[in-house]
């Protein structure tokens, strides 16, 4: 996690009040071998989490100012996801068996979910 940890500071992160972090540009947290986040806050553009084994997204960015990608890991729903994306929404190849709790909103319209097999 201290690999992470280096990820976050060098992209302008901050730790809040409330013990998560946030990034006022890009984070790409992909390709790390993670199996969990750390406990993110707000992303002001990109958020990147693909290419890891990640089996939930506890901990993702509550909100996201531009894309969120978690594509080509291990979950099974999309519960911990941002209900509000500013750009777009990956998630494919993942195991989902649910899209519980995926995003309301990404862009400026309702979100629209497509994944595809893993």
């Amino acid at each position: 996690m201290e690999q992470v940890l280096q990820i976050i500071v060098n992209a302008g992160g901050v730790l809040s009040a409330e013990g998560k972090w946030d990034v006022p540009g890009n984070l790409d947290l992909s390709s790390l071998g993670l199996t969990e986040l750390p406990p993110m806050g707000k992303v002001g553009e990109d958020f990147y989490c693909g290419h890891n084994q990640l089996t939930s997204l506890e901990g993702a960015p509550q909100t996201v100012g531009g894309g969120f990608y978690c594509s080509h890991n291990q979950l099974t729903s999309l519960e911990g996801t941002p209900q509000e994306v500013g750009r777009s929404f990956y998630c494919h190849n993942n195991q989902l068996t649910s899209l519980k709790g995926a995003p309301q909103t990404v862009g400026a319209s309702t979100a629209t979910i497509i994944t595809s097999p893993h």
